[in-house]
């Protein structure tokens, strides 16, 4: 007898081993996007402390503000950072019902420094991150 198909068991495993590279990869694509956000998370971070750090160092106004979905850090008026907002994330100054736009400086010296929180949203991977900047002390904390 010459049987040219295939038996039951033999499709049972081919089918979970189909099934379990793709639900790795939905993991693997959920663990990237989740990866991402927090490195953009923790860019914003070190280049708000930069700038603090830039303005009180060489006694000169620094800005931070959104334009056309950009943050945008200047020196004395002049444009020295552009970073892109990824499409998925949103960023406010203060809490989550007000507009997304933001603009803040530094100067050159403590007690000017201004202060709120910053919050970075990603819809897609459903994680919200707080950037604290305290009055007085300047302080810039990270808060995941």
């Amino acid at each position: 007898m010459n049987n040219k198909g295939y038996t039951l068991v033999e499709i049972l495993i081919v089918a979970t081993i189909i099934g379990s590279f793709f639900s790795l990869s939905i993991y693997n694509t959920n663990y990237v996007t989740e990866m991402r956000f927090n490195i953009f998370c923790d860019f914003i971070f070190t280049t708000i402390k930069s700038a603090k750090e830039f303005s009180l160092e060489n006694n000169i106004r620094t800005d931070i503000y959104m334009e056309d979905n950009k943050i945008i850090v200047a020196y004395d008026g002049l444009v020295y950072q552009t970073i892109d907002i990824p499409n998925d994330t949103t960023i406010y100054l203060g809490n989550a019902t007000a507009t997304n736009e933001f603009d803040f400086y530094f100067t050159g010296n403590v007690s000017s420094l201004q202060s709120g929180t910053i919050t970075i949203n990603n819809t897609k991977c459903n994680n919200t991150v707080y950037i604290k900047i305290r009055p007085v002390t300047g302080m810039i904390v990270l808060d995941k």
